[in-house]
Parts: structure tokens; sequence; C-alpha cells
């Protein structure tokens, strides 16, 4: 899949989701071994990530914490503890891919920000635009201005075909994510 550098969209979230993983267990080799390292901010995180390979893998994965490190290891021979998966209400997916939030919601910061920008984009136009300026709106200013935004942040999709990405299909025998 390909996606417009100019999408605003946090492809870091798609790395994490159970089809990402999934993708990556088809390329492995028998046997090999898929690895995530960062330095995960909450347990919680960490415990989400690993239930995501857990569902995938269909083995609880190992994981190794080093001071702030956190290494998580699926796939081949590696099996671990049980995942707790308290602290997280959905797994992240293609279709819900964040993977940051312990549950589906609109922060509240977002709501009081929209709120903040209307607001203020009211007062301005009440006090700084002509008098009779709102009496006749120019709406196809609007609707050229929607157009040109939607052709400008539009996505682009595009599976990439096997064999098309630079040389051969790759099965390596660990997948690094770091």
């Amino acid at each position: 899949m390909r996606i417009s550098a100019i999408s605003n969209i946090r492809l870091e979230s798609y790395l994490f989701t159970q089809e990402a993983f999934a993708v990556a267990r088809a390329r492995l080799k028998p046997g090999g071994l898929f690895v995530l390292y960062n330095q995960y901010r909450w347990p919680w995180l960490v415990n989400k990530i690993a239930a995501t390979a857990e569902d995938v893998f269909g083995a609880p994965p190992v994981i190794v914490q080093d001071g702030v490190t956190t290494v998580i290891v699926a796939g081949g021979p590696a099996s671990g503890a049980i995942v707790d998966r308290s602290g997280f209400e959905r797994l992240a997916s293609d279709d819900w891919p964040f993977v940051y939030m312990k549950e589906p919601a609109v922060h509240w910061l977002y709501i009081g920000m929209i709120v903040m920008f209307l607001g203020v984009s009211i007062l301005a136009v009440r006090v700084l635009a002509p008098a009779g300026t709102l009496a006749r709106p120019e709406y196809s200013f609007f609707f050229r201005l929607f157009g040109d935004s939607c052709g400008s942040f539009s996505l682009t999709f595009r599976p990439l075909e096997r064999g098309k990405h630079g040389g051969e299909d790759l099965e390596p025998e660990v997948l690094l994510v770091a």
C-alpha cells in the first residue's frame, strides 16, 4: 500500500495492527522470529502490542525488558507468559489503527480546541468582517476551497505487487521493527 506523503496519517500506528503482524508472519520462514523493540512508555501499551502478537502468532510472545527498552519476540519457538489484557479495550487493526489509545474515544482536548477555534472564528467574523458580509455568503469559494483540499490531501492507495519492490521477494529469518 502506498500513501501520499501529504496525507498526515501517523503511519507508525499501522505497524502495530493485527493485519501488519499477519503480513510479517506470512513473510517469515518456518521457525522465523518476529522481533519488536522500542522504549514503550506505558505497561498497558507493551501488553497491547504483545496481545496483538499473541493473537496473530497463536502463542504468547516473549517480553524482555532492559531498563526503558522493551523487546517483544513472537513466532518460531518463542513462547512467553499469558498477556494481561486488562489495561486496554481494543487491539489496533487497519480499521482502527490507534495503538496509543486505551479505548475508542475523542479526547476532551480535541473537542475543546474545536470549540475554541469555532468561537474565535465566529467572533473574528462578527468583529472584523465588513457590514453585510454574512448576508451574502460566497458558496462557490467554499466549494472550490473544499475541492482543492480534497484533491491535495487525498490518499493514494495502491497495493504493492509481489516481486516489484526492488528485487526478489524477501523471506527474512527475523523481522525487526523499531
